[in-house]
């Protein structure tokens, strides 16, 4: 039983960096996260003048939650007046966020959701001047916040 839950994580494991590979030559599997429904696979992360991070994200479901995954962007989606068209076959999407070092503040720039087969079902439009929101506090998005601020240290 040990080594078949090994297993599953390993090919689990090979799947998502296979796909974001494949997603995107330039981009290097750089960390994981994950909540009750959603795995966080940061993909890329580059400093930006002015104390900004940038840091592309590809979000997936965990293993056996697909359908809670899919109805939980499809509330989101709902509840922002979004259209839900196509999303009953969403598989993963992608985010790039900024993160503002100095402020504690992130946006979210761009959005773009996929099937299991890599087809793009739609694209939030960009918002031009984005809102900043806090990062808030013992969340996940604080875990990549500092996460993307070691990284982005480093390089």
């Amino acid at each position: 039983m040990m080594k078949a839950m090994f297993t599953k994580s390993i090919i689990s494991i090979s799947l998502s960096l296979a796909v974001s590979f494949s997603c995107a030559a330039q981009d290097t599997f750089l960390g994981i996260g994950n909540d009750r429904c959603s795995e966080f696979h940061i993909v890329s992360v580059s400093r930006r003048p002015g104390g900004l991070i940038e840091v592309f994200e590809r979000i997936k479901p965990v293993d056996g939650k697909l359908p809670d995954f899919r109805l939980q962007i499809i509330n989101t989606r709902q509840g922002r007046n979004l259209s839900t068209e196509g999303f009953e076959n969403v598989g993963y999407y992608r985010r790039k966020l900024r993160y503002d070092c100095y402020t504690r503040e992130y946006c979210v720039m761009e959005v773009a959701y996929y099937d299991l087969y890599g087809n793009k079902i739609a694209e939030d439009p960009t918002r031009g001047l984005a809102q900043w929101f806090p990062v808030p506090e013992a969340t996940m998005r604080e875990k990549e916040f500092l996460s993307a601020s070691r990284l982005a240290s480093r390089r």
